[in-house]
């Protein structure tokens, strides 16, 4: 088996990718052997069970490991908190391997790396690097006149400042075609590889489980529960889930519960002041961070989970992946990757008429119960056959495999090969162009 050096965040961190990469490599050791590469940080409380397992390093560590090992390949998780990724993004720029990129746009991240920490000159690089002169004047009147942050709302997107991370890579893992479709427009040569976000418990009975979630957490059965999971902040669109359920009639309102089951990580947001002004304080209840078995028992209680996501930064959602495997319906935004998901198992909801939609929504769920049900059951039939463990981590590993033996040679390479073999009146075959496009990189 091919030997890999696993870059990423980990339990007990709170980061849905540590999760996600927690569940992955336990999966994925069944391919590939796997030596994972954490931060200083991370060394210092990382999950007991993870260090049995596996061989865990610091990411500092690394030059002098690869030196003994030779490791096949390097796999990087990069997301936009700069605590967690700064270390695993600067690696992975020294060193390329296999991205796997969680957030499309990473200008969060890079202005932390540089700009936050006053390295005004190398983000005026970075801007330069990513668009040119235009860049460059942006960047420099941003630090200049203290313009509105280039990375707020959806200037991320605008200005994802991803180039140098998909220019220096050797393959690129994202979770969408929304993404793979902006990567190839950065550069159309490097290997990208679309892998759904994996589901890391499909359950075997929806309503069993539902109501033992229920009696675990003391909820009745007759309440329809409404839940929001992972950060509170503005992006989730709280505020306007709270408007829509403050216009429901009183006979509705007084069966619904709506829990925010995360840690609050924006304090400017005026969650419990809207509340009150709205007079659903009877309606919503805070539960903060949870560990992951009463995490996921909120998630299997709920009716219908709310996962609305604005700005947006090119990203998907692992907790959405996990509602699915429970047979979840959720409410999503009707944007990037978002939009993909068929519409037999999700509500997509406009950025036009948020509100409007939210509370139409919701009422056609509580009225049409058989939707729900139907809905419910095709979320969970979606992540069985398309998200579950095994067929995720068979995915990575037949990419792995394909990067590590130089299997990806440059398009533009086999577009001219294609245009000689053509012009030789030979038959064109895709393997033919590939191996004869690898051939000529050898002789390079």
């Amino acid at each position: 088996m091919k030997n890999i050096a696993y870059f990423s965040p980990l339990p007990f961190l709170k980061s849905g990718i540590a999760d996600y990469s927690y569940d992955l490599v336990g999966h994925l050791r069944k391919h590939v052997n796997i030596e994972l590469f954490v931060s200083k940080k991370q060394m210092a409380q990382i999950d007991k069970n993870i260090i049995r397992d596996f061989s865990v390093h610091k990411i500092d560590d690394f030059e002098l490991i690869n030196k003994q090992k030779q490791f096949d390949a390097t796999m990087y998780h990069i997301g936009n908190n700069a605590d967690y990724h700064g270390e695993i993004y600067k690696k992975a720029i020294e060193h390329p391997g296999i991205v796997v990129l969680h957030d499309f746009a990473i200008h969060h991240l890079i202005a932390a790396l540089t700009f936050a920490q006053g390295k005004n000159s190398e983000y005026i690089c970075e801007m330069e690097y990513n668009y040119g002169d235009l860049g460059r004047n942006l960047a420099m009147k941003f630090i200049k006149e203290k313009t509105a942050p280039l990375w707020g709302g959806e200037g991320a997107l605008k200005f994802p400042l991803n180039k140098r991370l998909i220019d220096s890579a050797k393959g690129i893992v994202v979770h969408s075609t929304y993404a793979r479709q902006g990567i190839k427009k950065i550069n159309k040569d490097v290997p990208v590889k679309v892998i759904p976000l994996l589901t890391p418990e499909i359950t075997q009975d929806m309503e069993f489980d539902k109501k033992a979630a229920r009696q675990n957490l003391g909820i009745d059965n007759d309440v329809i529960i409404l839940a929001s999971f992972g950060f509170i902040n503005s992006s989730k669109r709280i505020h306007k889930v709270l408007s829509a359920i403050a216009r429901m009639k009183a006979p509705i309102k007084k069966k619904i519960k709506y829990y925010l089951v995360g840690e609050q990580n924006e304090p400017e947001y005026p969650l419990d002041k809207i509340i009150a002004e709205l007079n659903l304080s009877d309606v919503v209840e805070f539960k903060g961070f949870l560990q992951l078995d009463a995490y996921t028992d909120f998630m299997k209680a709920t009716d219908i989970c709310i996962n609305l996501r604005f700005p947006y930064h090119g990203e998907s959602s692992g907790n959405l992946h996990r509602m699915f495997g429970y047979g979840k319906v959720a409410l999503i935004s009707d944007v990037g990757a978002f939009s993909e998901y068929p519409s037999d198992f999700v509500m997509k909801i406009g950025m036009e008429n948020e509100e409007e939609d939210i509370y139409h929504a919701l009422m056609k769920l509580f009225e049409q119960p058989d939707l729900l049900a139907k809905m419910s059951h095709n979320a969970w039939n979606y992540a069985k056959h398309y998200c579950s463990l095994g067929h995720v981590a068979n995915e990575y590993a037949e990419f792995i495999n394909k990067v590590s033996t130089d299997y990806f040679v440059s398009e533009g390479l086999i577009e001219l090969v294609a245009e000689v073999v053509s012009q030789a009146g030979i038959e064109e075959d895709e393997s033919l162009l590939r191996e004869i496009s690898r051939s000529l990189i050898s002789l390079i």
